[in-house]
């Protein structure tokens, strides 16, 4: 009689990557919340057991510590499940910025790279990271390094530092070799969607 139609849109787990820690009682004490994982590309579960802790007011006291500052670490992008992994896409972004500036440097010191090209990069890397700094929410891993970001880093260049499109060509253009770097590091997976949002 009615067909199922199943509702268009956004999931509200692609917007918000996580749900806020929760103090559940019973037989089992426990505060928990779930976190995208994304080598699981999922939302996964995360608790802290209570149950060790004998007095029940204590446990009241640890849960509210233990939620507040989860709730806080989650605020500010800090996600478990990227951070109990070795996997390099869960790289801290910091770290993998100033690898690939070492990088840079050994290239030049062996001169298969030019200075003038180096001081080229290293304005645009740190351009990049003056802009990770500048946003709400800065991204901490790399998985978070992704065509959205980019395209977001492109029209800061181009729309809020009012550059030439020239100049937002040659920063798409060094993206380019910077994620053909990060593929080459099994940093990124793949520049398949780096490639689009360029």
């Amino acid at each position: 009689m009615f067909s199922e139609r199943k509702r268009k849109g956004t999931s509200l787990y692609d917007v918000v990557t996580y749900t806020l820690p929760k103090l559940h009682t019973g037989k089992n004490w426990y505060v928990d919340f779930k976190c995208y994982d994304p080598l699981e590309g999922s939302m996964k579960r995360k608790k802290f057991m209570l149950d060790s802790i004998a007095k029940i007011s204590e446990r009241k006291k640890r849960a509210t510590e233990i939620i507040t500052v989860t709730t806080q670490r989650l605020r500010n992008g800090w996600n478990p499940w990227a951070e109990a992994t070795t996997d390099r896409q869960c790289a801290n972004f910091v770290y993998v910025t100033e690898i690939y500036n070492k990088y840079l440097e050994k290239l030049t010191s062996a001169k298969t790279l030019k200075q003038k090209t180096l001081y080229d990069y290293q304005s645009r890397l740190n351009m990049l990271l003056e802009y990770n700094n500048s946003r709400h929410l800065p991204i901490m891993y790399m998985y978070q390094f992704d065509q959205a970001y980019i395209s977001d880093f492109l029209d800061y260049i181009l729309l809020d530092r009012d550059a030439s499109a020239r100049t937002r060509n040659n920063y798409r253009t060094w993206l380019s070799t910077f994620c053909t770097w990060l593929k080459e590091k099994n940093i990124s997976r793949t520049t398949r969607p780096i490639k689009s949002a360029l």
